[in-house]
């Protein structure tokens, strides 16, 4: 009688459980920071908590990487905007609360002053003079990186503009940020009145004659809500920027007053009417004729 005995084996590659892989990068991390010690410790930064797209995920993913804290000499440093957690809170997730259970210690960093702003830009800009500079720190709201995006569309428009003055540059970067803003408005908001649509896609068009001034009175004739009242009161703020700018600034024009309009910029991420409100105080206090918040 034959036999025959065979044999076979097969290995299939299998992914790590959640289990293994924090315990591998703690095994590793611990060994960096044993090679550290005494004189260094580990830090890791975790950026732009806030790209994650929805707060729920973002919750998650903060619930998740629990786990790999508590590490002896490491540390480790997240961040994520005010926007953000105010848009997160705005969809009912209680986003702020998951975020402080989450860390021992919570670092507001808040928007640049004006004096902040000046500093920052004589540093990285070569050139731009006073009036200007107050004008990136309105626009931005004192964060460094809308202030260095300011700085360069005024470098632009210099560029763009036959006869540059700050009254043509200031008034011709209102006007382009009131086009990019109709634009983002009629590709996703829906239900606008048809006589607010018409409006905005005149403004589209590079051509158009309204300044923000011009366009907020248009707008006040019609009934607004919703992204209509957010982008008639952005029109609002950059109408007042531009009865400040184009109109000459006079002593009465202090460091107080670009800090407040940028508090008003910055207010946008909290509530609409609030920065409505704000902006129509700095106007009072200035001389200027508020419009009434829509009912």
């Amino acid at each position: 009688m034959d036999t025959q005995l065979t044999g076979g084996r097969s290995r299939t590659e299998q992914p790590l459980s959640y289990p293994d892989l924090v315990s591998a990068f703690q095994s590793y991390v611990r060994d960096v920071a044993d090679l550290l010690q005494p004189d260094h410790s580990v830090y890791i930064g975790i950026d732009e908590l806030d790209k994650i797209g929805s707060g729920e995920r973002a919750e998650r993913f903060l619930n998740e990487i629990k786990g790999i804290f508590g590490l002896p000499h490491t540390y480790f440093m997240i961040s994520v905007s005010d926007d953000a957690m105010s848009a997160f809170e705005r969809r009912g997730l209680p986003f702020r609360d998951a975020f402080d259970s989450s860390f021992d210690e919570i670092i507001r960093v808040g928007p640049l002053s004006y004096t902040e702003s000046r500093r920052f830009l004589h540093r990285r800009v070569v050139g731009l003079t006073e009036p200007y500079i107050a004008f990136c720190h309105c626009l931005s709201g004192g964060l460094s990186r809308d202030l260095l995006r300011a700085a360069r569309a005024v470098i632009r428009a210099a560029v763009a503009l036959p006869s540059p003055t700050l009254t043509s540059i200031c008034l011709a970067i209102l006007k382009d940020e009131m086009r990019k803003k109709a634009h983002a408005l009629m590709e996703g908001a829906t239900d606008l009145p048809c006589d607010v649509l018409d409006l905005l896609h005149g403004l589209t068009h590079r051509h158009s004659d309204h300044t923000p001034r011009k366009l907020v009175q248009s707008l006040l004739d019609h009934p607004l809500e919703g992204p209509a009242l957010e982008f008639a009161a952005y029109a609002y703020f950059c109408a007042t920027l531009e009865e400040i700018f184009t109109t000459g600034l006079t002593g009465s024009r202090k460091a107080e007053t670009f800090d407040d309009l940028a508090a008003a910029r910055h207010a946008f991420a909290i509530d609409t009417r609030l920065a409505w409100r704000t902006i129509s105080s700095i106007r009072r206090a200035y001389a200027l004729k508020p419009y009434d918040l829509p009912a």
